[in-house]
């Protein structure tokens, strides 16, 4: 292991309230029934895009009014993006001690590059990824390998070098398609069948993960 790359979005951060809060302006905004929180994150990872068009779906909005959707989702989210977002335990603590110990760190995330810029700026994270890979910053997104092997490739290491760390199945399949280790956060935003999918961890303490991957640092260079 000479490089670990992140998903955002349930893995660093708990988002969903926030994503939450602008689906339901959004909804509110359209005369649309209101969307439950679970029912929310039930729908996060696959991008904004995707997120915005299931809970439209899911509240019987026709399908032309999208574009007006994602926009009204968009700006509140953008004026919004961390009201109630908070950095899961140990997130940055771990991300400090990678930085201490000079493993290269990498983003790689569905969310809108706006919106990334956004949350990372809000929360102070902009100086801990060397790297920083968004939903639109490819022609493609995750499950799609290109994104991550993008972002290890912005960080100067091969795919065999790498940990990814994610907490769906959607990042379960993408360190998959690329070849890259898999360590998984269950305490994240999980829907099942992840575990169709190898991973060399499974955590739900940040602690756990730190440890694992120092060991993982400390074993290579012993090698």
């Amino acid at each position: 292991m000479k490089a670990v790359v992140f998903d955002l979005d349930g893995t660093l951060i708990d988002s969903a309230p926030d994503l939450h809060a602008a689906a339901v302006h959004m909804l509110t905004a359209l005369d649309a029934p209101p969307i439950g929180v679970d029912r929310t994150v039930s729908f996060i990872g696959n991008g904004v895009p995707n997120l915005v068009r299931l809970c439209l779906e899911d509240a019987g909005v026709p399908d032309d009014l999208f574009e007006t959707g994602f926009r009204l989702f968009e700006d509140f989210y953008l004026t919004h993006p961390t009201a109630q977002t908070a950095l899961y335990p140990g997130v940055r603590g771990l991300l400090a001690s990678l930085s201490d110990h000079r493993v290269p760190v990498g983003l790689c995330t569905n969310k809108p590059s706006a919106m990334t810029g956004r949350v990372l700026s809000d929360l102070s994270l902009e100086s801990a990824f060397q790297a920083v890979v968004a939903g639109d910053t490819l022609p493609s997104r995750k499950p799609d390998p290109a994104p991550l092997l993008h972002t290890l490739a912005l960080l100067g290491v091969s795919a065999e070098d790498g940990v990814y760390v994610g907490d769906s199945v959607v990042d379960a399949e993408t360190a998959r398609s690329a070849g890259v280790d898999f360590a998984f956060f269950t305490g994240g935003y999980p829907k099942g069948g992840e575990d169709a999918f190898p991973s060399v961890l499974q955590f739900d303490d940040v602690a756990v993960l730190q440890r694992f991957l120092l060991a993982e640092r400390d074993a290579r260079q012993a090698c």
